[in-house]
């Protein structure tokens, strides 16, 4: 029978070996070390509110402007958030990393010009890049929802 005191010697050396694996292996030491983060795509779900409040400014009608600031503001907040609550932190971390791994297989080391070979990694990164946007548009809309705003960005008219 095998003494306590040597069951926890066993498991401190099996703890131990274990962490040296994961620091050493190879995953660890690629350029690409971790999940990586996707930025809010502002331009894109906020889009008609910051042209509203844009051309709202253009005009000078400072009565409304205010309220379309407030909008574009609004929007952007959503996304944000949207992005670091939920999206970054696992809403959608098997679609960034299916994109990652994607990427570093077809995309990384492409010679300038070679347009075979820029081809061959948007064909086969499209698929992955198409589940990563679908999920991250589905995380949008739902913050957008939270803060009582439409699928433009705009706020909903009660």
């Amino acid at each position: 029978m095998i003494s306590d005191r040597t069951k926890l010697r066993i498991l401190g050396v099996s703890f131990f070996g274990c962490l040296f694996t994961f620091f050493t292996s190879s995953s660890r030491m690629m350029a690409h070390k971790d999940l990586g983060t996707i930025k809010p795509q502002l331009n894109r779900y906020c889009k008609e509110p910051r042209e509203q409040a844009k051309n709202c400014l253009q005009k000078q009608e400072d009565d409304k402007c205010a309220s379309l600031l407030k909008q574009a503001s609004k929007c952007e907040e959503a996304a944000q958030k949207a992005y670091s609550n939920v999206i970054n932190l696992g809403g959608c971390a098997r679609e960034i990393q299916a994109v990652t791994i994607c990427e570093v297989e077809w995309c990384d080391d492409i010679p300038h010009g070679d347009g075979k070979a820029q081809e061959a990694c948007q064909n086969e990164c499209f698929a992955v890049r198409q589940a990563l946007d679908s999920c991250a548009k589905r995380h949008v809309l739902n913050y957008f929802e939270r803060f009582g705003l439409e699928e433009n960005g705009t706020t909903k008219l009660q």
